[in-house]
């Protein structure tokens, strides 16, 4: 069995200053931590993590919890939020919660198993009382918890202002928008807000449907999307702009639209919020309102290193978004 001596020798570093690495104690120089990964890795040295966390009384382990695990936007949340929190000296543990209680509750006793060391919630059908009982510092992202003091959110509401008045100044003067509905202070209900204010500050005419905030986290609102289009179509449905608070259901409309024969953006001009590789993935690409995903996740990471290690409260970050223009609107009018 390879020893923590051996890795050192490999290493070219002290035998404490490789402990210091494992166990994330101190300042570690990114070069010093990369040689004793090259040195792991060539002689297959697997640390103890049972043993470790026994003593430390927490693991290298952060949990990372979402709802749908194979939307864009959380898959690409995901890959940059393991990077993040793999250069910072620590594993993420992920548990895809869907809206389903025993899954959930199984989830949370591996957790405690495994004195995971912090929790990121990305996850609105998690309840505060579940939070109560993991017993470690939370960080959310776009999710806004009694339990956390540390949140990383994009600044939802100027993003909606941006979706209107971007389609106002393109011409468009009767607007639908498709959003989220919660009784929390949820991301589709700010960027449905500062949607409606802008609307009303240039006289639009605007619509709002709303669905619910689980519908809009999933993949597939199929029968949904094809009935508003083929609405617009029949005349029932009338409206030149549309501002769908999420890429995955833009696209899905575009979808629908155009094999009715609906003309996008010449007939109805479409904006998205996220920025996923799917707003490219249509004809038109989707212009869309973008999420700095990878910002969001460094600050996750350190907000919660900070927490773990100082014991700090970080404060809440805000982050800008901006628009993305793409084909699905025309060019702004002056």
């Amino acid at each position: 069995m390879v020893t923590l001596k051996e890795v050192a020798e490999e290493a070219g570093l002290s035998v404490s200053t490789v402990s210091r690495i494992l166990n994330n104690r101190g300042y570690i120089s990114e070069k010093a931590r990369d040689s004793v990964d090259q040195a792991m890795k060539k002689l297959n040295y697997q640390p103890n993590e049972v043993a470790r966390s026994l003593s430390k009384q927490t693991s290298n382990m952060v949990a990372l919890i979402v709802p749908h695990i194979r939307h864009p936007y959380f898959a690409v949340l995901i890959s940059e939020l393991e990077e993040a929190i793999r250069k910072k000296g620590y594993q993420i543990l992920l548990f895809n919660t869907k809206t389903e209680e025993d899954t959930l509750e199984k989830y949370l006793t591996i957790c405690q198993q495994n004195r995971v060391s912090g929790v990121i919630l990305c996850s609105a059908q998690v309840g505060e009382d579940v939070l109560q009982r993991l017993n470690a510092p939370i960080i959310t992202i776009e999710r806004y918890s009694e339990m956390s003091a540390c949140s990383i959110t994009c600044d939802n509401y100027n993003g909606g202002r941006m979706a209107a008045q971007h389609l106002y100044r393109c011409g468009c003067r009767n607007v639908l928008m498709i959003s989220g509905n919660s009784e929390q202070r949820m991301p589709a209900d700010l960027r449905r807000n500062g949607f409606m204010d802008a609307c009303m500050d240039h006289g639009m005419t605007c619509r709002d449907i709303q669905i619910s905030e689980a519908a809009m986290d999933n993949v597939g609102n199929s029968q949904y999307l094809k009935e508003l289009a083929e609405g617009l179509t029949s005349g029932q449905m009338r409206f030149d702009g549309l501002f769908v608070s999420g890429d995955v259901m833009a696209a899905e409309f575009i979808q629908y639209a155009s094999s009715l024969g609906i003309r996008i953006p010449e007939d109805v001009q479409v904006v998205g919020f996220d920025d996923t590789f799917v707003s490219e993935l249509t004809t038109p690409a989707i212009t869309t309102i973008h999420q700095p995903l990878h910002e969001m996740a460094e600050s996750a990471a350190e907000m919660l290193v900070r927490a773990v290690k100082e014991k700090e409260t970080p404060s809440s970050v805000v982050l800008p978004v901006s628009l993305i223009r793409r084909g699905s609107t025309s060019w702004e009018r002056q």
